[in-house]
This record gives structure tokens, C-alpha cells and sequence, in this order.
């Protein structure tokens, strides 16, 4: 009963119920537009839809689905296939899988498997009884992009109307949208929706399946950003100090050179470049290691040099990052990864420091926010931020002007190791040759 209900649902608007955490959600419409409501378990969800999909069929109620002469048509159909053992619905199904790809484009539910399965490199499915994509053996290894696509197309699936991918209109996608924020959605989240069904769709008119994308059309709500997190010089001198040396280097490439945590994660000590002669050190990343896949140099200031060098030069060979045991090459992009093992154990050397350091809450990406920060307040040039930082400079004049005084990017530019002496006049930073 409930992949005949659930299917019902694809061809007009029939009452249908389906798993939601450790309840049942209900849904049915009427004049008043869609309703919904979620009860303890399947038998009595699969009672209610029962009870209503009766409603709809005899008496046209919910959303008045059926008129009286549809009605009609529709007892007389069921007693001319009753002596066939054919049902009212098997028909219209056949039907339906009967009209030209043309017509509807390719099928809704099998072009967003397909795409999931290519973009995740897993084999996936949709259970329509279960209203959610089939469970693979290697899900876990799917990731977190991965996750996020089985939630925004699988959302997308249980509440489109269309059959084929030529049926998604720009309205009906922009009734989704509009429906999500007046529901209380965040509007990070309605974003993140339009975004995985825009890429599907964009995906979909690569592969001819729809001549424009519906969604490119449609809106969403405005995001206010939020402030950038970033960390004071007694926090950042706290932080190094008390972090194992494994990953010390590490956090000195974020916070002196404005590095992401994954660049270097993949940075090498072969990719620190040293000038003997000016007394110049610089890290050089290939396109490989860089977010944007474009070649990148920094400066390492004075501060900077000062902690990279408690690590003995006999010792400076691979890995800046010590806990990366090895690191693979992505066969589709080419990009460098480093092993989920070396993650895990530098995330819980980090968490060691961070409460030793006593600091309670970490601010996302707070050491490269603070490095930027920190040249913004120093009057550097822009566009010599945003090439040494891999940004632009619309987003360094969205985000980092006025964070910090000049004293206070002064105060953190001058974090040196215990014994050393800070620098007389601190070095920040110029673009590499």
C-alpha cells in the first residue's frame, strides 16, 4: 500500500506518508494548500493516507483533486479493467512510461540518481516506498559533500510534483523556496537548497535532458554574514606555545601566511623557498595544494621564520604537517588529499591546544582570518593580500576592514617563541616575484 500511495503522488495530488526521524510525517492538501502531520508509527500513518486517499478518490475532498465528471470516468474505468485484474493505477502508470522522453524529458528520479552517482562515485537508488535514496555498502566513505547531496535532492524528490525533468517549472521551484522560508528555514539553508538543485539542473542541460535551468531564475533569501573570528596576540602567542610540535608549523603557515587549514595540510618543507643571501623565506604552493588551483607565494615574516626554525633543519624533510603520513593524488581533479588518519589525529593534537591555550570557543578559520586581518589593519596593498592569501579583494574589503588597529596587528605580527627576541621593526609582508 505504501509504494502504491506513494507513487499516486506523482500523478496528481494524493495523500502520502513517509519516514521522519523516529516518527511518520502525513501529508495531504486541501483548498488551503498543503497539510501535514506526524504520528507514532506506520500503521497508523499508513491508516491515515488510507483514509484519506478514500476522501479524495469518492468525494473529491482534500484539494477538490477530482470534478464530478471525473469521478465518473473513474468508477466506469475501474469496472471496465475489474474483470482484467488490472487496476486504475497500473494503467495510468503504464501510461505514463508510455509518452516520449521528448515530452517530459528524461525521468525525474533516474536523472537524479544518475547524477548523485557520478558526483559521488557511489552506485545509489530511490526507494519509493521509503521515499529516500537506497542505502550503499560503501556510503560511509561518501563524505560530507556527498551527505549533503542525499539531503537537498532526496528533500527535492519527496516533494516535487514532476515526472520528468522537462516538468520542473521555474514557479513551482520558486513555491518550494518561498514555502522553506516562511516555515522558519534559515536562509543559509533555502541557499544551500537551490544551490544542489541548480548544479543538478545546470548537470541535467549539459546532458540535454532540459533546455534551460529552472532554477536559475527563481530567488533566495539575502544571507547576512557574519562576522569573521579571529584571535588577539595573547591568544595566538598561548595557542603556538602550547601546541604539540608536530602541528605547531602547521598553525604558523595559517597564521603568518594567511594559509588555509587544508593548504597546509598539503604543504612540504621542500615548498619553503629560503634566500640566504636577503634573508628571505617564502612558501611557494603549486596549483595542486591551492584552493582556487592556482600557484601561490608568501612571505614568511620575521615572526614566522622564528617559529619554523625550532624545528631543527635536519628535520625540515616532507610533511610541514607531521601527522600526514602519506598524501594521495584525486584521480578526477588532480588535487592532493591528505589520509582521513592524519585528520583525525591532528584535530585531537590541536583540541589538546587549544584548552591549554584557554581558549573556550573556536572561531572558524580564525588563524587566516586573523592573518588577513592583520595586513588589512597594516595598510598593505589589496591586491597583494588577496594573490599571497588565494581571495579577491571584494571579499578582503567585505570581510576584514577595521578588525583590527594597527597596534593590535602589530601585537600579533610580533608573537615570538619563548626566547626569542621580537623583531624591531616588524616585516609583514610584499608580493613574490
Amino acid at each position: 500500500m505504501s509504494g502504491t500511495i506513494l507513487s499516486m503522488k506523482r500523478i496528481g495530488k494524493m495523500p502520502y506518508y513517509a519516514r521522519a526521524g523516529s516518527r511518520w510525517r502525513v501529508v495531504w492538501w486541501d483548498s488551503a494548500g498543503q497539510k501535514r502531520k506526524f504520528v507514532a508509527n506506520e500503521k497508523i500513518a499508513k491508516t491515515e493516507v488510507e483514509r484519506l486517499t478514500r476522501d479524495v478518490t469518492m468525494y473529491g475532498k482534500a484539494a477538490d483533486v477530482f470534478t464530478a465528471e471525473e469521478r465518473v470516468d473513474a468508477a466506469m474505468a475501474l469496472r471496465l479493467l475489474r474483470p482484467h485484474g488490472l487496476t486504475l493505477l497500473e494503467v495510468v502508470r503504464g501510461g505514463l512510461g508510455e509518452r516520449k522522453v521528448g515530452e517530459l524529458g528524461k525521468p525525474l528520479v533516474d536523472a537524479v540518481c544518475e547524477y548523485f552517482s557520478e558526483k559521488s562515485g557511489l552506485a545509489w537508488s530511490w526507494d519509493a516506498k521509503r521515499q529516500r535514496f537506497a542505502e550503499d555498502e560503501g556510503r560511509q566513505a561518501a563524505g560530507a559533500h556527498s551527505a549533503n547531496m542525499k539531503f537537498y535532492l532526496g528533500k527535492f524528490l519527496r516533494e516535487t510534483m514532476a515526472e520528468g525533468c522537462a516538468d520542473v517549472g521555474r514557479e513551482g521551484l520558486q513555491g518550494v523556496f518561498d514555502t522553506m522560508v516562511k516555515g522558519g528555514a534559515a536562509a543559509k539553508s533555502v541557499r544551500n537548497h537551490r544551490l544542489y538543485i541548480h548544479a543538478f539542473f545546470e548537470f541535467a542541460r549539459r546532458r540535454g535532458w532540459v533546455k534551460v535551468n529552472p532554477v536559475a531564475d527563481t530567488t533566495a533569501p539575502r544571507l547576512v554574514e557574519s562576522e569573521v573570528g579571529t584571535l588577539d596576540a595573547a591568544q595566538c602567542a598561548a595557542l603556538l606555545a602550547a601546541a604539540d610540535e608536530r602541528i605547531r608549523s602547521y598553525l604558523v603557515l595559517q597564521l603568518f601566511c594567511g594559509l588555509r587549514a587544508s593548504e597546509a595540510a598539503r604543504a612540504t618543507w621542500e615548498d619553503i623557498k629560503i634566500d640566504k643571501k636577503a634573508n628571505e623565506w617564502q612558501i611557494v604552493l603549486a596549483s595542486a595544494k591551492t584552493k582556487k588551483s592556482a600557484r601561490r607565494a608568501a612571505i614568511i615574516g620575521e615572526s614566522g621564520k622564528a617559529w619554523l626554525q625550532l624545528v631543527p633543519a635536519k628535520e625540515r624533510k616532507g610533511a610541514v604537517l607531521s601527522t600526514v603520513a602519506e598524501i594521495k593524488i584525486l584521480k578526477k581533479s588532480g588535487k592532493e588529499k591528505v589520509n582521513a588518519k592524519a585528520k583525525q589525529v591532528t584535530r585531537r593534537l590541536f583540541e589538546v591546544a587549544r584548552k591549554a591555550a584557554g581558549i573556550e570557543k573556536w572561531p572558524k578559520n580564525a588563524l587566516r582570518h586573523t592573518c588577513i586581518s592583520c595586513r588589512v589593519a597594516l595598510e598593505l596593498k589589496l591586491h597583494d593580500i588577496a594573490y599571497e592569501c588565494g581571495t579577491s579583494s571584494d571579499m578582503i574589503k567585505q570581510h576584514y576592514n577595521g578588525v583590527f588597529t594597527k597596534t593590535q596587528a602589530r601585537e600579533i605580527w610580533a608573537v615570538m617563541p619563548e626566547g626569542k627576541k621580537k623583531p624591531q621593526r616588524v616585516k609583514v609582508s610584499r608580493k613574490a616575484k
